[in-house]
């Protein structure tokens, strides 16, 4: 269907200039003619018969003088009068018929409220539409029950009943009994298949896939150890923490050796010089002097014996805690792989939770193409098919597609107005919820969307109609035929009637429908709007030049 565009008007209660144009003198005489043998020429166009036939029965032919011929003409029909004698009325140039004059038709501005509409064929499309693949491989297990609750509670009555009568029985159904209904209406109800509505999260279909509930386990055992040997590894730091705080004490203690072995020696040291000069000055025996000289060397050995232990314990301590610094980072790598393991153990839970497949919004099943038993394969395999579509239909939206030209008019909030073909008469009113904002490289449209609610689902995605957008209105506008405007040089003109001179004036578009527009004039780079008073020319602009005399017919308005 070719879209269109249209331009309706409301009329305004305008004062509108009268038929004939401006007001003439209606006595407004004719200069003198200078004496000649040839009558003068009242009118360089002919009259029409009616109007002939009004001159002949009130003209009077006079002879005056040498034969000059002086005829008087009324002017029929407001078109003015001609008498011999008389001086054209001031500023009336049409007052006098000038040969030279060019016959036009002329038209006055009217006011109209413009409304700038676009006709174009739309569909309805689903508010959203979803379809199912599978991303788990294997068997479809199970299709889910369309156990609707008029259909649930028909088929839970029929056991109840026949349980409350059978002899011996208690006449109310217990727990376990309704359990039992239940559980059988579910089982005689039939699959979910086109035209069954679903909710968010139902469960849909179930894949049999006993390797993802395998690997599910075999996750759960890796993070179990993992889980021991982080476990382990907080044990080993336990142990080389106390270690260190072992080694420590041993180092502070051979110290402390060393220092008391240093200070024996130190005060042997002292003993043996003491000695040493008593023997010097004889005072007592050398032999005495000779004993203190062990006790120096065996207090130095025993200085020498600390230093080294305390280089041992100085090791000790330096190995405990090199292993420390071990059984940290092996506590850090523990904890990262039961992280790792938790993860994989996410992910194997999140592969088999693939095997079902729930509804994922509220809408109407569309299409279902597999039945149970059959071999479901993942779809990043690229060999699985459509499951099922899911649209949801109780909010449609209405595309179309709109032309590059009228496109930019579109704007989102946009009154529109759908007649949908499939309903005769039927007429929805919504407004344009959003816009592409970009045209379609092929077919250089651009995508126009009404969002309508649907709470019945009377509207069917798939459907056509026609939809009336309301691009732009304008009250008040100043509007003339589209015949007033002719283009010069890139730039539009109309011309316009000022005392019987043709003047043309630049104008800007401002609307354009093919027959009306509207425009503004252009004086000094301004624009300055049309105030109605504007007497445009409408005809013969071909033949004008500005400056040119013309005479001028104002046709009737609509």
């Amino acid at each position: 269907m070719t879209p269109e565009t249209s331009l309706t008007s409301t009329p305004s209660p305008v004062e509108q200039p009268a038929a004939n144009g401006p007001a003439v003198n209606e006595a407004a005489p004719l200069p003198e003619p200078a004496a000649s043998s040839a009558p003068p020429v009242i009118s360089a166009q002919p009259a029409p018969p009616s109007r002939r036939l009004f001159r002949l029965m009130t003209a009077g032919v006079v002879l005056v003088g040498g034969g000059v011929v002086l005829a008087l003409a009324l002017r029929a029909g407001g078109t003015g009068s001609l008498l011999s004698g008389s001086e054209p009325a001031p500023g009336d140039a049409r007052a006098v018929e000038d040969p030279s004059a060019i016959p036009v038709n002329t038209v006055f501005p009217r006011k109209k409220t413009l409304v700038r509409t676009l006709d174009q064929p739309g569909s309805i499309e689903p508010y959203a539409q979803v379809e199912l693949y599978a991303k788990a491989s294997g068997y479809l297990k199970m299709v889910a029950h369309d156990l609707t609750p008029e259909r649930a509670a028909g088929l839970i009555a029929r056991p109840l009943v026949g349980l409350a009568a059978a002899p011996g029985l208690p006449a109310a159904a217990g727990p376990a009994e309704l359990a039992a209904a239940t559980e059988l209406a579910l089982e005689q109800s039939p699959e979910k298949d086109h035209g069954s509505f679903v909710t968010a999260g139902e469960l849909l279909l179930v894949i049999d896939a006993p390797e993802l509930e395998q690997d599910i386990s075999q996750k759960e055992a890796i993070w179990k150890q993992r889980v021991a040997e982080l476990e382990a590894a907080r044990t080993a730091l336990t142990t080389f923490q106390a270690a260190l705080q072992a080694a420590e004490a041993q180092k502070n203690q051979a110290e402390a050796d060393v220092h008391r072995a240093a200070a024996d020696h130190a005060y042997y040291s002292k003993q043996l010089a003491r000695l040493q000069e008593l023997v010097r000055r004889q005072t007592i025996a050398p032999e005495v002097a000779d004993e203190k000289v062990h006790q120096v060397e065996a207090a130095l050995a025993a200085w020498e014996s600390s230093k080294a232990k305390l280089q041992a314990a100085q090791a000790e301590l330096a190995v405990i805690a090199s292993k420390l610094a071990t059984a940290k980072s092996d506590l850090r790598v523990k904890e990262a792989q039961v992280h790792v393991a938790i993860e994989d153990l996410h992910r194997a839970e999140i592969l088999a939770g693939y095997a079902a497949i729930h509804a994922p919004c509220n809408g109407v099943i569309t299409h279902r193409d597999v039945d149970e038993g059959d071999f479901i394969s993942n779809a990043s395999s690229g060999q699985s098919r459509r499951l099922m579509t899911i649209a949801a239909i109780d909010r449609v939206k209405v595309v179309l597609q709109v032309p590059e030209r009228e496109a930019v008019w579109v704007e989102p909030g946009a009154e529109a107005v759908i007649h949908v073909d499939a309903r005769s008469g039927w007429q929805i009113k919504g407004r344009v919820s959003r816009i592409a904002h970009a045209l379609d490289n092929q077919s250089r449209t651009m995508r126009v969307e009404i969002d309508l609610p649907n709470p019945d689902r009377k509207l069917k995605p798939g459907m056509y109609g026609q939809v009336s957008l309301t691009l732009q209105a304008i009250e008040g506008a100043w509007v003339i035929p589209a015949t007033a405007v002719f283009s010069r040089g890139g730039e539009n003109y109309v011309i316009q009637v000022e005392n019987g001179i043709a003047r043309r004036q630049r104008v800007h578009l401002l609307y354009d429908d093919g027959h009306e527009v509207a425009v503004a004039k252009v004086i000094r780079d301004r624009e300055v709007p049309l105030d109605g008073s504007e007497e445009l020319v409408v005809s013969n602009k071909g033949e004008l030049r500005d400056g040119q005399r013309v005479r001028a017919t104002p046709l009737a308005g609509p």
